[in-house]
C-alpha cells in the first residue's frame, strides 16, 4: 500500500503504579511489541492514572525516544482511562493493549488494518495466546463470535475498532461496570448491526493474573446484568441456564449483521435443537486442528473438551456430514450423521437413539 493508504492507528495502553506493582518490565515488553510493528502509521498513547511511584519517569524515558505520548492524571478506573484515550486518539482505528500484555507478531497492526479496509468492517478480532505471569506459554484460543450471547467472544486486545464507532456508541460504560465494560461495548456493537472481520493471525499474548483474575466473580455478575439490560430478563435468565428459544434467536438474527448472524446460527445449530449450550469453568474448548483431505477440497476438523485444561474428556472429529465423539479421546461414544435436513444420533456409533429434522432459515440470511 502507498503511504496515503495507511490510515493512522492509535494503540491505547492504560497503566497505574507500574513500578510499585512490579510490572515495569512487562510494560516495557508491551511498548517494545508496539514499536516493533511493521506498520508505518502507529501512535502509542499511554494513559496513566496519576502514578507517584516512579512510573512517570519511565513514561518520560519512552516519550523522549518518541515511542509514546502520555497523559498522567487521576481517573476513576480502567474504563474511564480507556474512554479518555478514545477522546485523545488521532487514529482512524483504535486498539487497546493492556500494560502487561504484548503483541508477539510484527504484523498485528498491518494484518488487522488490511482486514478492516478490505472488509469495510467496524471492528476486527483474532485468536490469542495465553501466557502465565512469567511469560510461559499456556494455550492458544480461537475467537467464537457466535458465542457472544454467553461470553466475551474474543480477547479485546486482539480488537481493532473504528474510532468513529467507539464515539458513536459512547465508548465504555465506566459508570456502571468495573470489569465487563468491554463485553458490554462489544454486545452493543453487535446488536447495533455493526460488522466484524476475523483476522487469521495469532498476534496477541494475554498474560494471566492482574486485574482480570481479581475481578472474575464481578465479571460474571456484570455479564448477566448486561444480558438482562440488552436482551430482557426472560432471555437473560434462560441464557444463564444455557437455553435460547427459537423466537429469541430469530429476533436476534434480524438485529445483528449477516456475518454475525451466520456465526450465531452456527453456534446454535451445533448444539442440540432448541438449546444454546456452552461449557464454562473446568471444561475448555481447545483450538480446532484443520487438516485437508487428500484429493478433495474438504477439511477435517478436530477439537477437544478438556477437564482441568489438560485431560481430554471429549474429542470431536468432524467429517463431511458427520461428527464423531470419543470419550477420553479414543472410546467411541456418539455419532451425529446429517443427511439433508435430517440428523441421526447413534450411541457407540451403532445404536440409533434419536433422529430429528431441523431447518431454520431466517429471512435476513436467505436474501444474502
Amino acid at each position: 500500500m502507498k503511504a496515503k493508504e495507511h490510515p493512522l492507528v492509535t494503540v491505547i495502553t492504560v497503566c497505574f503504579n507500574l513500578v510499585s506493582n512490579g510490572r515495569a518490565g512487562q510494560f516495557e515488553q508491551c511498548l517494545r511489541s508496539v514499536h516493533a510493528q511493521d506498520y508505518p502509521q502507529v501512535e502509542h498513547l499511554v494513559i496513566d492514572g496519576g502514578s507517584q511511584d516512579g512510573t512517570l519517569e519511565l513514561l518520560q524515558k519512552y516519550a523522549a525516544l518518541g515511542w509514546i505520548r502520555y497523559v498522567s492524571e487521576p481517573d476513576s478506573g480502567i474504563y474511564d482511562a480507556m474512554n479518555k484515550g478514545i477522546r485523545l486518539a488521532g487514529g482512524k482505528y483504535v486498539a487497546f493493549l493492556n500494560s502487561d500484555d504484548y503483541w508477539h507478531h510484527r504484523r498485528a497492526v498491518s494484518a488487522s488494518v488490511a482486514a478492516l479496509e478490505q472488509g469495510n468492517a467496524a471492528f476486527s478480532y483474532a485468536p490469542r495466546t495465553i501466557v502465565q505471569e512469567n511469560g510461559t506459554f499456556m494455550c492458544a484460543e480461537s475467537p467464537a463470535l457466535g458465542a457472544f450471547l454467553q461470553l466475551m467472544p474474543f480477547c479485546h486486545q486482539t480488537m481493532f475498532t473504528r474510532r468513529e464507532q467507539l464515539l458513536a456508541y459512547g465508548g465504555f460504560d465506566a459508570a456502571q461496570y468495573r470489569s465487563a465494560a468491554d463485553y458490554d461495548l462489544v454486545f452493543r456493537l453487535l446488536l447495533g448491526g455493526e460488522s466484524g472481520v476475523f483476522v487469521p493471525l495469532n498476534f496477541t499474548s494475554f498474560r494471566l493474573g492482574g486485574y482480570s483474575v481479581a475481578c472474575e466473580e464481578i465479571s460474571h455478575r456484570e455479564c448477566h446484568q448486561i444480558r438482562r439490560r440488552l436482551l430482557g430478563p426472560r432471555v437473560a435468565c434462560r441464557l444463564r441456564r444455557g437455553v435460547l428459544d427459537e423466537a429469541a434467536l430469530l429476533h436476534l438474527l434480524d438485529k445483528v449483521h449477516p456475518r454475525v448472524a451466520m456465526e450465531l446460527l452456527r453456534a446454535y445449530t451445533e448444539s442440540e435443537p432448541g438449546a444454546y449450550r456452552l461449557m464454562h469453568g473446568l471444561v475448555r474448548r481447545c483450538r480446532s486442528e484443520v487438516k485437508p483431505c487428500l484429493g478433495t477440497g474438504i477439511s477435517r476438523q478436530r477439537f477437544s473438551l478438556k477437564l482441568l485444561h489438560f485431560i481430554p474428556l471429549l474429542v470431536c472429529r468432524h467429517r463431511p456430514n458427520r461428527q464423531d465423539w470419543y470419550l477420553l479421546g479414543f472410546l467411541p461414544l456418539l455419532r451425529l450423521r446429517r443427511r439433508g435436513s435430517r440428523t441421526s444420533i447413534r450411541l457407540f456409533f451403532l445404536l440409533p437413539v434419536a433422529e430429528y429434522k431441523y431447518s431454520l432459515m431466517p429471512s435476513k440470511l436467505i436474501s444474502g
